[in-house]
């Protein structure tokens, strides 16, 4: 049998424990239909994790890469409680379409050790915005008139 060093058992734990943060849930999901046009998005990471200044979360067309919105992960349109991270984008009027988010590299970092989330740089988490449920909530309204 070999033996394992108390040096390679302190390298193993000190890597994970800088192991960078991932989201394992995501919610719109990926490839998601008849999103509402307002729905926040959000994040489940699987660590607690922070915000950090100056790091941007973007709204994009999949046809295009079009920026339709984009916000600071620090600031009032995102909010960070434990692992978990929401994402209000403040787009008023958001059409028919398939759209994904973007996250700079460095956007969150672990909370117990400051490891950053590598981004989401591809459009793997992309969903598609149904602008029908806007509609139907204002035909409601006028029909009350």
């Amino acid at each position: 049998m070999r033996a394992i060093s108390i040096a390679a058992i302190a390298a193993f734990l000190a890597r994970a424990a800088l192991a960078a943060p991932s989201i394992s849930t995501f919610s719109p999901a990926k490839d998601a239909t008849s999103i509402h046009p307002r729905a926040n998005v959000v994040m489940t990471f699987d660590e607690a994790v922070e915000a950090k200044p100056a790091m941007l979360i973007e709204l994009r067309r999949v046809q295009t890469d079009y920026v339709i919105s984009a916000v600071a992960a620090v600031s009032s349109f995102v909010t960070v409680s434990g692992a978990t991270v929401t994402v209000m984008f403040p787009v008023s009027d958001l059409p028919t379409g398939d759209v994904y988010v973007s996250i700079e590299a460095g956007a969150f970092v672990a909370a117990s050790g400051a490891s950053p989330f590598v981004g989401i740089t591809d459009k793997s988490w992309k969903f598609s915005i149904d602008g029908e449920t806007r509609l139907a909530a204002t035909l409601s309204i006028a029909r009350m008139r």
